[in-house]
């Protein structure tokens, strides 16, 4: 079965015109879709007045560097950074409780604002059963 990870990359641009310039480029270029699994049909898209954020998801996946799906995600964010002064950041959760990872590229000061504003890591636990107050349990057994 294999190590799993929750992921996350997100990559925000200054405005939606760049964010669509890119996306454009993709389809024109041909690496809109890299597998079944791999395409940038898979991702959602968010925006601000001044902002465009592109974001793919995947819970309960193998997520190893050498992985040509993997490659080709981490690719899509490269390009965005490199070619359209984008910023990004990639989230990973793997199973064991301390192995968390939080990455960040770019350079816009504003745009990693913004990526810290709606993309962010949350801890949080899980009870999976219903409880009653205490008071309510020693009152009955009485």
């Amino acid at each position: 079965m294999g190590y799993r990870s929750n992921v996350c990359i997100a990559i925000a641009f200054d405005s939606v015109s760049k964010m669509q310039s890119f996306l454009t480029a993709r389809k024109i270029n041909g690496t809109w879709k890299h597998s079944d699994y791999a395409s940038l049909d898979e991702w959602t898209v968010g925006h601000g007045d001044n902002f465009g954020i592109l974001c793919f998801e995947a819970t309960d996946v193998k997520w190893y560097d050498d992985y040509e799906d993997v490659k080709w995600f981490k690719g899509i964010r490269e390009d965005a950074v490199e070619n359209f002064a984008a910023n990004a950041k990639e989230l990973r959760v793997g199973e064991d409780t301390n192995d968390v990872e939080e990455e960040w590229y770019g350079e816009d000061d504003r745009l990693a604002d913004v990526l810290n504003d709606y993309v962010y890591m949350n801890r949080y636990y899980v009870k999976d059963i219903e409880t009653k107050p205490m008071k309510e349990v020693f009152n009955e057994t009485k």
